[in-house]
């Protein structure tokens, strides 16, 4: 008993201590908490009536509005909260062209504010970098070209995103073969934000996409969808070429980017040849593009692929003989007499075209 009521003391002695101590901490933590959210309130407060005050300027800049009063205010204020007035030039920037854009980089380059972007591409904090190049993209700042492009390797995958966009933004061609040397190691969402930057380039980035892919083929299977919009024709030639490619992946998305512009001649033939390609993915895309082909010479060779043992040839080959019209209707026709798994895809395909029969009529 005495050593129960000994252990009993010697714990006693040491949770009060300890309890004083969690207290006191507790107390120490919840004033340092306070002082953290009154200064945060205080520091946006402070941003709010800033932006109250000096976004009026800025617009009036962007509509070439201002007064000199109003420039020597904006220079004063860039001097002294260089980020603040930054993001004030690029939020309305983010949905203007032209004149606007111009108007913003003079302001920004004046105020010193570009300047401070510029250096901060290489600062420490990945969000500093982020902002930074983002917004050196806004006002198409070329002299930042290199540090963008380098920023594609950066660290941190927020950091490349900003550069993608920005390069995108920039629209200097040589962002083009930057862009696609990097996109096979990338993200599926890196790949699609470098999509998007290079559709931004519009046509006139055509022959810049064309040489990146005659350097790299296998950039082709990433960038299949965009180079119909943005090449049209001229992308042929050098898509008939890769249908002879020594990897699949490029020659299905080779036949994919024709099928999409349209089988002359020459790429009808490249499409009937691959359909006796070894790789299935091929054969599917070589389906596919004859059935966009509208060529009823088509249907027979496509209805021989609707046994296929491969699901996914097969049934690119029933959706060609859909769009195939009359033609492919009769070879569809004929196959849906059988068994198996033609008969059915056949069956299936017509009870689709029937549907579509009568959503026509029932419009007209």
């Amino acid at each position: 008993m005495t050593t129960v009521l000994r252990i009993a003391d010697i714990f006693r002695q040491v949770l009060v201590p300890f309890l004083i101590g969690a207290a006191a901490l507790f107390i120490v933590l919840l004033v340092a908490l306070v002082v953290q959210r009154v200064i945060r309130s205080s520091i946006d407060r402070r941003r709010a009536l800033l932006e109250s005050r000096f976004q009026p300027l800025v617009d009036r800049w962007l509509s070439e509005r201002a007064t000199p009063e109003d420039r020597a205010r904006l220079l004063r204020f860039g001097r002294r909260s260089p980020l603040l007035l930054g993001r004030m030039i690029v939020a309305p920037l983010l949905s203007f062209s032209g004149g606007p854009v111009a108007l913003g980089a003079g302001l920004a380059v004046d105020a010193g504010v570009a300047e401070t972007w510029r250096q901060d591409i290489r600062h420490r904090q990945w969000w500093r970098r982020a902002e930074a190049i983002r917004s050196l993209g806004v006002i198409k700042d070329a002299g930042s070209f290199l540090a963008m492009a380098v920023a594609l390797d950066d660290d941190h995958e927020e950091v490349r995103a900003a550069a993608v966009e920005a390069l995108g933004r920039l629209g200097d061609f040589r962002a083009v073969q930057e862009l696609l040397a990097r996109i096979p190691e990338q993200s599926r969402h890196q790949r699609v934000r470098i999509v998007d930057a290079l559709r931004t380039l519009g046509a006139d980035g055509g022959p810049a996409l064309m040489e990146s892919i005659r350097r790299r083929p296998d950039v082709l299977p990433f960038v299949a969808d965009l180079v119909p919009a943005i090449c049209g024709g001229a992308a042929t030639e050098e898509c008939l070429a890769l249908c002879g490619h020594g990897d699949a992946p490029v020659r299905a998305a080779a036949l994919n980017v024709l099928g999409t512009i349209g089988l002359d001649d020459a790429g009808f033939y490249y499409a009937l040849k691959s359909l006796a390609d070894d790789d299935a993915g091929v054969r599917a895309m070589a389906a596919r593009a004859l059935g966009r082909s509208g060529r009823d010479d088509a249907a027979t060779y496509l209805g021989e692929h609707l046994q296929e043992g491969n699901w996914t040839v097969a049934a690119e080959s029933a959706r060609a003989l859909l769009g195939l019209h009359a033609a492919g209707a009769s070879v569809l026709a004929a196959s849906a007499t059988g068994d198996g798994q033609a008969a059915a895809l056949a069956k299936q395909m017509l009870w689709e075209r029937q549907a579509r029969a009568r959503a026509s009529a029932g419009g007209a």
